[in-house]
């Protein structure tokens, strides 16, 4: 969540009590059901999608960082009172982060239950001389659910935020669409702690579409506001709809500014009718070009052969993770999910040529470094011998290593051939101490594409979005990294780069 800056005009705007909004009149072509075409439900008002998307993935809310804020606002003078609501969806820790622009300030939070007694953080630490964290450990075993009191203060009297934030099992996931009709479409996979994944068009009227995770009566979300530059600028109700993967939409339409900063706040109860509420930033993309550039500036995407079996097709490493963070087993499970590539492509030197391997220096199980002299259960010896050559890797557990030697693969005997696709597919599960991006974008200026897979608990997407931001996949569970896998498959053969 960005630390917004309040605007000092006048006094805050807050969002208005709940008040029912009716639909605009619509133009009656009155399909089967006595409704207009794209409609449902007694009264008519309940869209219908025209396509449904699927799989609709979601986000981690309860394994990912500090989890998904509950709440972000502005202190004018650092020294003001806040009500929080925890629900009993949030059963882990609590962690609020002050942070201030004034030196010196060491803003700090004091929290409060239900009965106004003060709950002692379990941990306490000074990021700067301008910024807190404070932990609050198993609020909901010890207090209950319900409306908590935030207090803050510090060393000065200056403008200061807050953000809270904490693990849940209850989210929502989705974007913006121009239509009550249209599902939301995701062009990649939602981030950590990310919520929206389709973000409104500068200028163009769009409704809120999402679904929840733990959508089950009584549990409902019930309103959404709007929030630019940390400012409330305006609150819609909601209403269901049907055939779509995202069935909760917005009545009326939002439309953004592209020179503004938004994010929006979701309501709603929980299982036991306690408030919930989660907040998510989406950002507001800026119409695309009505002329084409010269083209003299965008050269042509080239054309590769296609994958039958009589040419060259794709140079490919497959490269995989494997430090401390993975064990034999993970390695072999994700080794497994690739068995089937053998039977998509046809190998050999002058056809597809694959590199496998690992890129770890450092061995942590048998048989880690796959190369031709690789022995384990049959099946992965017959994967292993199909491999043009193997890959070892000697300078430890990092991406920017793995890239380095790609690019050295340009200049050496096996360097990457001009008439093919040249495509990186690695699987990380854990973070880059260094950053790869800078050599990413020297290789796909040579034409090399990457496919990231940020895989278990401490994979990085983050870091996988920056490098290949249209093909990066976050995989927190083995039906995910086999889809990821699945959908890289598919794209094996395309005649044109895709990642």
């Amino acid at each position: 969540m960005a630390a917004y800056k309040a605007n000092n005009s006048g006094p805050r705007a807050k969002p208005p009590l709940l008040t029912q909004k009716e639909n605009p009149v619509l133009p009656r072509s009155v399909g089967d059901n006595g409704c207009p075409d794209g409609y449902k439900g007694p009264d008519c008002k309940n869209p219908i999608c025209n396509n449904e998307t699927w799989p609709f993935y979601t986000h981690d809310g309860l394994n990912d960082g500090f989890g998904d804020t509950i709440e972000f606002d502005i202190a004018p003078t650092c020294s003001e009172r806040f009500t929080i609501p925890l629900d009993i969806s949030t059963p882990l820790d609590v962690y609020i982060t002050v942070t201030s622009d004034v030196n010196g300030s060491y803003p700090y939070s004091r929290l409060f239950d239900t009965k106004m007694k003060e709950i002692i953080p379990c941990g306490d630490t000074i990021i700067n001389d301008r910024s807190t964290l404070q932990k609050y450990c198993q609020v909901l075993s010890y207090y209950g659910e319900g409306f908590f009191t935030l207090r803050l203060s510090g060393n000065t009297v200056d403008m200061c935020s807050f953000q809270v934030e904490a693990p849940t099992f209850l989210y929502p996931d989705g974007g913006f669409v121009v239509s009550p009709q249209n599902d939301v479409i995701q062009a990649s996979l939602p981030g950590p702690n990310q919520a929206i994944t389709q973000n409104p068009i500068d200028g163009i009227p769009s409704y809120l579409a999402f679904k929840m995770t733990h959508d089950v009566y009584p549990v409902a979300p019930q309103i959404v506001h709007f929030y630019s530059n940390g400012a409330w600028i305006q609150s819609e109700n909601l209403i269901a709809r049907f055939q779509c993967s995202t069935p909760h939409i917005t009545i009326g339409t939002f439309t953004c500014s592209a020179k503004n900063s938004y994010y929006v706040k979701f309501q709603g109860i929980d299982d036991n009718g306690y408030p919930w509420q989660r907040l998510y930033d989406f950002d507001c993309e800026s119409p695309p070009p009505t002329t084409l550039p010269p083209s003299t500036t965008t050269p042509p995407l080239p054309v590769y052969p296609t994958c039958s079996n009589e040419v060259p097709k794709v140079d490919l490493i497959l490269a995989f993770d494997s430090s401390a963070t993975m064990d034999q087993l993970e390695f072999t499970k994700i080794l497994d999910k690739f068995y089937d590539l053998a039977s998509l492509v046809q190998f050999g030197p002058t056809q597809t040529r694959a590199i496998l391997g690992t890129y770890d220096g450092a061995i942590y199980f048998n048989n880690q470094h796959f190369t031709h002299s690789a022995t384990m259960a049959s099946y992965l010896t017959r994967l292993v011998e199909l491999m043009y050559t193997g890959y070892t890797g000697n300078m430890g557990n990092n991406v920017l290593s793995l890239f380095n030697y790609v690019q050295g693969l340009q200049k050496g005997v096996d360097a990457f051939r001009s008439n093919t696709r040249k495509i990186v597919f690695y699987v990380s599960t854990t973070n880059c101490n260094e950053d790869p991006t800078n050599v990413a974008q020297q290789l796909k200026s040579q034409g090399v594409e990457f496919f990231p897979i940020a895989y278990g608990p401490t994979g990085n997407f983050t870091q996988a979005w920056m490098i290949s931001p249209k093909c990066a996949h976050l995989a927190t569970s083995d039906w995910l990294l086999q889809d990821a896998i699945n959908y890289f498959f598919s794209l094996l053969c395309s005649s044109t780069p895709t990642c």
